[in-house]
């Protein structure tokens, strides 16, 4: 898995990039088809000094995208990590769907519309 880890407004430190890089690799418990990972971290210079976290993960058929922000740092990263999870959970799920099933799930959609 490739993890690019970027710093807008602030320097990464070393105990912040091992944090993301280990969240990164926390992720392949719950989908192994993880080919790269982008976050970028900012802390705006305004008066809220919240750590603004975004996660960017290119997976099977998809590219997940989660957003989170906190005035502590890990915090917001592991916010991002849940959101992420949350989603690689579901998309693994349509992915065995469409395999045991064979088709997606918008091919199920129900066009028939009574009109009023």
């Amino acid at each position: 898995m490739n993890i690019q880890i970027t710093g807008q407004g602030i320097t990464i430190t070393p105990a912040m990039h091992q944090h993301i890089q280990e969240s990164c690799l926390r992720l392949t418990d719950h989908f192994e088809a993880i080919n790269k990972v982008k976050a970028v971290i900012n802390k705006p210079d305004t008066h809220h000094h919240n750590f603004h976290v975004t996660m960017e993960l290119h997976v099977t058929k998809a590219t997940l995208f989660a957003k989170a922000e906190d005035e502590d740092f890990y915090k917001a990263v592991d916010m991002v990590k849940h959101k992420i999870i949350r989603q690689l959970d579901k998309h693994h799920d349509i992915l065995m769907d469409r395999h045991h099933h064979g088709k997606r799930h918008d091919d199920h959609l129900d066009l028939h519309h009574d009109q009023e």
